[in-house]
């Protein structure tokens, strides 16, 4: 994959390679990464006899739609299939469909959350208006340090894009950790309480 470079006042909020945008003629092999700045969706065509061909699309925050003081971070369900389950990203001149999957749908779903949530924060300072039965999305492993992480960024983005001055614009970045995961013992990295996938044997896993 094509490498990315973070700005020197970007952190990463969430990653996850269980997403591949329906939206756009992505490939199999998807990466989605959520930072305090944008989203970046890295992707590959796999080529039966040739290389194959890479790309890293990028996304400013600030391109996505707000409505009535509402991000249009939505999430969708296909009512006959419990595995089809997207995150829809409005932007001022496009529309992103990323779905999730997982064993359990439930995962896939409360995962959907943490990324509208995150998003909604960065944005706006509150978490996203979710479906009536999203009660489940209180358990999402990490939470907590998803929180902190976004307090501690969202004034510091609100004063970038809106020029507004805000308090102590000092953002909060969780130092990165290895651990071994549990699936094959394999080198992990991230940051306490990402979700990860093992790029050896796709065990989905929090550090």
């Amino acid at each position: 994959m094509k490498n990315f470079h973070l700005y020197s006042d970007e952190a990463v909020l969430l990653q996850t390679n269980s997403a591949r945008c329906t939206s756009l003629e992505s490939g199999s092999t998807d990466e989605l990464i959520l930072t305090n700045r944008r989203i970046i969706h890295r992707w590959s065509i796999p080529k039966l006899f040739s290389k194959n061909i890479e790309h890293v699309d990028e996304y400013p925050l600030d391109r996505i739609k707000i409505v009535d003081g509402k991000v249009q971070a939505q999430y969708w369900r296909n009512a006959a299939s419990e595995n089809d389950q997207e995150l829809r990203l409005f932007l001022r001149d496009q529309e992103l469909f990323f779905i999730f999957w997982s064993d359990k749908p439930r995962d896939a779903r409360n995962e959907i959350f943490q990324w509208m949530d995150a998003i909604s924060m960065q944005l706006t300072g509150v978490p996203a208006d979710k479906p009536a039965d999203s009660s489940t999305a209180k358990a999402i492993p990490g939470v907590a340090w998803l929180t902190d992480t976004i307090k501690g960024t969202v004034d510091t983005v609100r004063e970038t894009w809106t020029g507004q001055s805000v308090k102590q614009p000092v953002p909060v970045v969780r130092k990165p950790i290895n651990k071994q995961c549990k699936g094959c013992h394999a080198p992990l990295s991230g940051i306490p309480g990402q979700l990860v996938v093992c790029k050896y044997c796709d065990t989905k896993q929090t550090l």
